[in-house]
C-alpha cells in the first residue's frame, strides 16, 4: 500500500496544491486519482503477466 501512496503522490503530485481554492484542489485530485486508476487497470489489463510488475 505504502508503493501505491508513493506513486500517487510522485507520479501525479497529489500532494501539491495548485489553489488556495479547496473546491478547485479538491477537483484536481479527484482527476489526478480518476487517472491513476485508469491508468492502473490498463497496466494491469494490458501487460503481459510477466511485466505487471514493472
Amino acid at each position: 500500500m505504502e508503493n501505491c501512496i508513493k506513486e500517487a503522490k510522485n507520479g501525479f503530485y497529489l500532494d501539491k496544491m495548485i489553489s488556495h481554492s479547496f473546491q478547485l484542489n479538491e477537483v484536481k485530485m479527484m482527476l489526478s486519482l480518476l487517472v491513476y486508476n485508469l491508468t492502473n487497470g490498463l497496466h494491469t489489463l494490458c501487460f503481459p503477466k510477466e511485466k505487471r510488475s514493472m
